[in-house]
């Protein structure tokens, strides 16, 4: 029989599992019980992770069959006492737990979401930048040409008035 002392009865694992859903589920999660021997040879064919009767007959996955006297085995379940003895805090831990679990997966979500805002944002931003050195490079190009065939001052406005325009242009992608 397995007696569990109730101090340890409460003791969960980092993903929030208890007893019940961790060692008792991994050993018995498959074990089927029956009235009597008969019944139980009777369901032979069904058991593949083994069985055992109330009047003491236990059948193992490897196929052994243990079907001795049932004064040999003594196979007892205990009667459950009424509620167990939680601890006050227990509930209001359980519930702690929980709101956690909530708010983590809430923040990695916005996590996710404001990564990939970041992103286009600065894939945006990088595309604008080269745009701009390329419109720059370009213009120093035009203005060196300008310079050499016509007056100063001509050149210069022109620059100014393409320069205005592109920063007019950037300025509604960027804002809009």
């Amino acid at each position: 029989m397995i007696d569990v002392e109730s101090k340890n009865l409460f003791c969960v694992t980092a993903s929030g599992y208890g007893l019940r859903e961790t060692l008792f589920y991994n050993l018995f999660s498959r074990l089927q019980v029956y009235r009597t021997r008969a019944e139980m040879l009777l369901a032979l064919p069904l058991i593949s992770d083994g069985a055992l009767s109330l009047d003491g007959g236990i059948i193992r996955s490897t196929g052994v069959f243990y079907l001795g006297n049932r004064q040999d085995i003594d196979v007892r379940f205990a009667k459950s006492c009424g509620m167990l003895n939680k601890p006050d805090y227990y509930a209001a831990t359980e519930k702690q737990i929980q709101e956690m679990k909530w708010k983590k997966e809430n923040l990695m979500d916005d996590l996710k979401r404001e990564t990939s805002l970041w992103k286009a944002a600065k894939d945006s931003f990088e595309r604008k930048k080269e745009q701009l050195l390329k419109f720059l490079a370009d213009s120093a190009t035009y203005a060196s040409q300008l310079v050499n065939s016509c007056d100063i001052e001509v050149t210069l406005s022109v620059v100014l008035r393409q320069t205005a325009k592109v920063c007019k242009g950037l300025g509604n992608k960027v804002g809009g």
